[in-house]
């Protein structure tokens, strides 16, 4: 899968390997950084319990809501002036004499625009591939097990990742 951009995001693939003990987590995350898996990829353990799961999960490394908001509020504000532009175009026209229609559709096209936008973001945010990798994660916490988690730029990285965490004898969960 190739490197893509949304709202200054990649697009990732995401590869666990759940282990039954700290040792084989920790040899498999030490056999990672010889792998040519992309540039900026780390690899996080996630332990049994860990309070932090939710951000070692997300590839940007911090709070899924804040990926989340960015791009709710990157359509929002695109959609409100590409909508407040398309009311200017339509209001002015044809309604030169009343100068308050002129501003109200603007105003009522932005709107619509940003309402568009929320939605647009919204629909942007969810990885339905990465939740099959977190949902086995957060069982396998909960069971007591440990996990390392990769986040790679591409398909030829992820295969190498996977082999890697596969070799170090876990049960290896991949988005794609």
């Amino acid at each position: 899968m190739g490197a893509l951009r949304r709202f200054a995001e990649r697009s990732v693939t995401t590869v666990a390997g759940i282990y039954r003990d700290a040792d084989t987590a920790h040899r498999a995350v030490q056999a990672l950084p010889q792998l040519p898996w992309g540039p900026g990829m780390v690899a996080r353990v996630v332990t049994p319990g860990d309070p932090e799961m939710a951000r070692k999960l997300d590839p940007s490394g911090c709070c899924p809501w804040r990926a989340t908001l960015r791009s709710n509020l990157g359509c929002t504000v695109a959609f409100m002036l590409v909508g407040a532009l398309a009311g200017f175009g339509f209001a002015t026209p044809g309604v030169l004499n009343d100068g308050m229609v002129v501003w109200l559709v603007p105003v009522a096209t932005s709107v619509a625009g940003g309402l568009f936008g929320m939605v647009y973001g919204v629909l942007l945010t969810p990885a339905p591939d990465r939740e099959l990798v977190s949902s086995h994660v957060r069982r396998a916490s909960r069971a007591g097990c440990w996990a390392v988690v990769a986040h790679t730029a591409d398909g030829r990285g992820a295969t190498a990742v996977r082999d890697a965490l596969g070799r170090a004898g876990g049960l290896v969960v991949s988005a794609i």
